[in-house]
């Protein structure tokens, strides 16, 4: 990833023009605004959004023209001084592509959103394949390289500014570096004839793509990414895709927030040297279960150093370490907090407000046992 600090960085992409020190969004705006905007609130500089990660929990990015007013009802109080400065758009990076660059990632991204996206909104592709909670719908019409095209950029974005921590391996970054630089052109039909003529090697990986439908509420909008290290996975808003590498691995179960392995046609979803793109839509109420999922795994892994500081205590007080149903009483509490602010869950998933949930856990046994409790 090149850094502003090194002198003429160059651009991730062609690794021969000066990158531009204007931001570049790692995926595009269009794309994941509902995720990310405040209530009420489409342009830029309006952002109101969280990263929910296990490493960062819930970190916080608001706009430079969001309200005042809308930072202190998300967080639940005015930000810190140290959180003023850390307050960095993670979607934006600076010296990331050139100006070409930039624009030729733009025209892929216009045809998939005026082509796909849309009409995957008004469900008009037709449905190939049907069981619960899931519709298989063929993309017909589409160039299905243009959209490949544009699903790799978005995974080379994302592992070129390492964002939230996702790691790629090097060879499987620099392949996608390489499709993506030999195909792209800024007039999208040049960049369709070049593509034809590479048509095996860009139809070589194996991809599943997940259509979730969202809504205006953001609580029910995420953007996350993990590592395996196979397959890459993503949920970019209502978009999600998982990435392979390794065509065997396209059978085996790493699907611990998508729970695909319940649908039995999900070998229908994979999309290897095949025409037209395939697209999972997935029933709301399997949308929100894998949203729960995430937020239960993200939730878990920050309870673990604020359960280990309680278990201590808990033990000198009670004798014996408490077990494993302490800490699910206390999941379990947070996820159920009543009146989630419109803002968004993630106003609520921030590690002082896990460790408040914990600490009255515990002040609720001390007081059930008899032990007084200071400054009660």
């Amino acid at each position: 990833m090149n850094h502003p600090s090194e002198e003429n960085p160059k651009c991730g992409l062609c690794l021969c023009k000066d990158a531009s020190s204007i931001g570049s969004h790692i995926f595009n705006l269009s794309l994941v605004k509902n995720a990310i905007n405040a209530i009420g609130e489409t342009k830029r500089d309006k952002e109101l959004m969280f990263q929910l990660s296990p490493s960062h929990g819930a970190k916080p990015f608001f706009g430079r023209n969001l309200s005042v007013s809308k930072i202190e009802i998300a967080l639940g109080r005015p930000m810190t001084e140290e959180e003023r400065e850390l307050n960095i758009n993670p979607l934006v990076r600076e010296y990331l592509l050139c100006a070409d660059c930039e624009a030729r990632i733009e025209r892929v991204e216009s045809y998939f959103m005026n082509n796909v996206y849309v009409r995957l909104h008004a469900g008009s592709f037709p449905v190939i394949l049907s069981e619960p909670d899931l519709d298989v719908v063929s993309c017909d019409g589409i160039d299905e390289k243009l959209v490949r095209l544009y699903f790799y950029s978005l995974a080379w974005r994302a592992a070129e500014t390492n964002y939230d921590d996702f790691e790629m391996k090097k060879r499987h970054k620099e392949h996608l570096r390489k499709i993506l630089n030999e195909n792209l052109d800024k007039d999208i039909t040049l960049t369709a004839r070049k593509a034809a003529t590479n048509e095996k090697l860009i139809n070589g990986l194996n991809l599943k793509i997940l259509f979730l439908t969202t809504t205006d509420n953001a609580t029910e909008n995420v953007i996350n990414l993990g590592y395996f290290p196979e397959p890459y996975f993503f949920i970019l808003n209502d978009i999600s895709f998982q990435l392979f590498f390794k065509p065997k691995k396209v059978t085996e179960h790493y699907y611990w927030q998508w729970g695909l392995c319940k649908f039995k046609r999900v070998a229908a979803l994979v999309n290897f040297r095949t025409e037209p793109i395939k697209i999972g839509i997935v029933s709301d109420s399997f949308r929100k279960a894998i949203l729960t999922n995430l937020y239960h795994r993200v939730m878990n892994d920050l309870l673990n150093p604020c359960f280990e500081a309680i278990s201590i205590g808990y033990q000198k007080i009670f004798g014996t370490k408490p077990d494993i149903t302490l800490k699910k009483e206390i999941l379990d509490e947070f996820m159920n907090v009543q009146g989630v602010p419109k803002e968004g869950i993630g106003a609520l998933m921030t590690t002082e407000r896990l460790m408040l949930i914990g600490a009255t856990k515990i002040a609720s046994l001390l007081k059930a046992a008899g032990i007084p409790i200071l400054n009660e």
